[in-house]
Order: C-alpha cells, then structure tokens, then sequence
C-alpha cells in the first residue's frame, strides 16, 4: 500500500523489492525530543520519506468511523510524600 502511494506521488515505478531497500530499510534513527519521537532518516532517502508522509497525511478515515475519541486528561498529582524528590545519578 506504502508503494502505491509513493508511486502515485512520485510519477515513477518501484518494484516491491527496490522500495523495500531504498526507502524502507534505509538507515536512520529514532530520538526523543520535547515529548515527541522524531525520526532522523538518512539524508538520500529523505525526500521520498517526505513525499510519503505528505501523502499519508491526506488519508482521511471512512465516515462510518466517526472522529477520534480524544484521550481522557487526568489532573496532576503530586509524587507521594516517600518519593525520592531528588536526583539521582546512575554511573
């Protein structure tokens, strides 16, 4: 399904095999930042990673599916009086 999508965007034929190791299987590396996962892909391959996310941004659900439920907040609540409230170094 992935390939069909980036076939469609790029105008060009993969065979399974080829978008498997160019695109798929390229080298990069996953990194936590600011509550986020960011995923670093390797600078040849990222412009199809681009033009593969663009075009999975405009999937867009069945209608029979309804919106997404958002998550449930939850008040914060402080750390029990037993905690440890400093920090501790691992080495």
């Amino acid at each position: 399904m992935l390939r069909l999508e980036y076939e469609h965007a790029a105008g060009s034929c993969f065979d399974l095999a080829r978008f498997q190791r160019d695109v798929l299987k390229a080298g990069g590396r996953v990194v936590k930042h600011a509550k986020r996962l960011v995923l670093r892909v390797a600078r040849v391959v990222a412009p199809f990673w681009r033009m593969l996310a663009e075009r999975l941004q405009r999937w867009t659900l069945p209608s029979r599916l309804g919106p997404l439920a958002s998550p449930h907040l939850r008040a914060w609540m402080p750390p029990p009086r037993h905690a440890n409230l400093r920090e501790v170094r691992r080495e």
